[in-house]
C-alpha cells in the first residue's frame, strides 16, 4: 500500500513547525513493513504541485495531520484528492479531528479520522485496509458509514514511548525550515531540528488541550541522547528545539539528560519550549547552562495568585521569580506567555500581573487574548466566552478573538499596556541583545518588527 502523509498549512499563521506527528507515523509504518511512505509539507509546495505529486505517486491512502486552525485547508486538500483519486482513502488525525470529530467527518471526502495519538491506530487502519479486513471497530478510528458516524473512542496511549521508532526525518529537508519562524522565534534563520522527549502533561489548566493525555510519559535519557546525536551526525544540525509540554516534570530524568550531554561533550544548542519554571532547582539550572541550553519558553499566564488558582495553573509565583532570576544570571534567554481574557479578571488582577511581570528578569513576553477550543474545560464550563469559530463556522482564524466586544477591548488594552511597560525599558532591550544566542540579520529584523507591532498594538 502506498501512503502519502500531508501537513496542511494555514498561511495566516506565521509560525511553521516541523511535522513531527507525521514523521512518527512514517517511521512507525516503515518499521512495520510499509516502505512506500512519503511526507509532504504544504509550507513548501502549492496545491498545483501537490496534485502533480498525487497523480505521479498515486497513493492508496492519504493521511492529513491537522490542528484546528488548519481545518479549512484540510478540507480543501481532501476535496482535491477525491476529485482526482476517488478510490484513495483519506484519514485525518491531530488536534482538529480529536477535538471536533463529528464536524470533521461531516465532510464526505474524509473516510476516517484518528482521535488521540496516531501511531498504532493509523497503522492498524492501514494494515486492515491493505488486508481487506474490517475497520469498523478499530480503537481510535472513527468512520462515516453512509450517513452514520461510527465512534470508536480515543486511541489508547502508548505508555512506553521508547517502543516507538525515532521520527522519520529522511523525507524532509530540515534545513529548509530556517525560512520560517519556529516555536522559538529566536531560532528564525537558523538550521534546527525539533524533538519530543516526553508526552502528556499531568497539570489541569482549564484552557489547555488533552490530546496527549494527563499522564506524563517520557523517552529515556538514553533515547533522547541517541536522537540528538542522530540530528548532529546525520543532518549536521547543532540547534535542537525541544517541544515537550513539560520537559522537566520528571526532574531527575531532565538532570540525567543534561548530565549525559555534558559528560559526552555533545556540542549542541538546546531551545526548550515547554518547561515548568517553578519545578526547577539551582542544580538543574546550572546543568542547563553547562549542557548548552540557550532558551526556555514557559507559560506564566497571570501574575495574580487568585487567577492562578481559578485557571488551575497553580504556579508558585515566588519560586517562578527565583528561578527566572537564576536563569537570567546564567544568560539563558527566557520568554513567558501571558493570557488575558478570563472572565474573572479585574483591574486588581491586571495590576498584580503588570507589577509582577515588570519585576521579573526575563527577556520577552508573548501576550495573547484567551481563545477557547472544543475539548478544554473552559469550552464546557464557560460557553459565554469566546469561540474558536469565525463567522463562517470554520475554526481557521487563529489570531482573532471572538469575545464579547467589551471584554475584547479590555483584553486589547491590557495587552497593549503590558507590552509598552515591559519593552520600553533600555535595560530590557540591552539584555535581549546581550543574551541572544545568534545575532543574524533575520532574527534582528524579526525582533525589531515584533517590538514595533507590540508597542503600536498592531497584530
Amino acid at each position: 500500500m502506498k501512503i502519502l502523509l500531508v501537513k496542511p498549512r494555514n498561511t495566516k499563521i506565521k509560525i511553521t513547525t516541523q511535522p513531527l506527528g507525521l514523521m512518527y507515523l512514517s517511521s512507525y509504518l516503515k518499521n512495520k513493513g510499509y516502505s512506500e511512505v512519503k511526507i509532504i509539507d504544504m509550507a513548501f509546495i502549492s496545491k498545483k504541485k501537490l496534485l502533480e505529486i498525487l497523480l505521479d505517486f498515486k497513493p492508496d491512502m492519504v493521511g492529513l495531520g491537522s490542528i484546528i486552525s488548519e481545518s479549512k485547508e484540510t478540507h480543501e486538500i481532501a476535496r482535491i484528492i477525491k476529485s482526482y483519486l476517488k478510490e484513495c482513502f483519506i484519514a485525518v488525525g491531530g488536534h482538529y479531528p480529536t477535538s471536533l470529530p463529528y464536524e470533521c467527518l461531516k465532510d464526505k471526502n474524509i473516510d476516517f479520522i484518528i482521535c488521540g495519538e496516531g501511531e498504532k491506530s493509523f497503522f492498524n487502519l492501514v494494515d486492515n485496509l491493505s488486508k481487506n479486513k474490517d475497520t469498523s471497530s478499530l480503537n481510535g478510528i472513527w468512520i462515516r458509514n453512509k450517513d452514520r458516524i461510527i465512534n470508536n473512542g480515543i486511541s489508547d496511549l502508548e505508555d512506553i514511548i521508547d517502543s516507538l521508532p525515532k521520527p522519520d526525518r529522511e523525507g524532509l529537508v530540515l534545513k529548509d525550515y530556517s525560512k520560517f519562524v519556529p516555536h522559538t522565534p529566536i531560532l528564525y534563520g537558523l538550521e534546527y531540528a525539533d524533538i519530543i522527549t516526553s508526552r502528556g502533561c499531568p497539570f489541569n489548566c482549564v484552557f489547555c488541550h488533552n490530546l496527549m493525555g494527563k499522564k506524563f510519559r517520557s523517552h529515556s535519557p538514553e533515547r533522547v541522547i541517541s536522537e540528538i546525536l542522530d540530528i548532529k551526525n546525520k543532518y549536521d544540525i547543532n540547534n535542537v528545539e525541544i517541544i515537550d509540554d513539560i520537559f522537566n516534570f520528571d526532574i531527575d530524568r531532565a538532570k540525567k539528560i543534561l548530565n549525559m550531554i555534558i559528560d559526552l561533550k555533545i556540542n549542541v544548542n538546546l531551545y526548550i519550549c515547554g518547561i515548568r519554571i517553578d519545578l526547577l532547582d539551582e542544580e538543574t539550572i546550572n546543568l542547563m547552562k553547562k549542557a548548552g541550553v540557550k532558551y526556555v519558553g514557559c507559560g506564566l499566564e497571570s501574575g495574580s495568585d487568585k487567577l492562578q488558582k481559578i485557571i488551575k495553573k497553580n504556579l508558585n509565583l515566588k519560586k517562578f521569580k527565583e528561578n527566572t532570576d537564576s536563569l537570567y544570571k546564567n544568560k539563558i534567554f527566557i520568554t513567558a506567555g501571558i493570557i488575558f481574557g478570563f472572565k474573572e479578571e479585574s483591574i486588581k488582577t491586571f495590576i498584580e500581573t503588570l507589577s509582577y511581570v515588570l519585576k521579573l528578569k526575563i527577556h520577552s513576553i508573548m501576550t495573547a487574548g484567551l481563545r477557547i477550543y472544543p475539548g478544554t474545560q473552559l469550552s464546557n464550563n464557560d460557553k459565554d466566552l469566546i469561540s474558536a469559530k469565525n463567522d463562517k463556522g470554520l475554526y481557521t482564524d487563529y489570531f482573532s478573538s471572538h469575545m464579547p466586544l467589551k471584554r475584547n477591548i479590555k483584553t486589547s488594552v491590557q495587552k497593549y499596556l503590558l507590552n509598552v511597560f515591559f519593552y520600553i525599558n533600555p535595560h530590557r532591550i540591552y539584555i535581549i541583545f546581550r543574551d541572544l544566542p545568534e545575532k543574524n540579520i533575520r532574527i534582528l529584523k524579526l525582533l525589531f518588527v515584533k517590538f514595533i507591532k507590540r508597542i503600536l498594538l498592531i497584530r
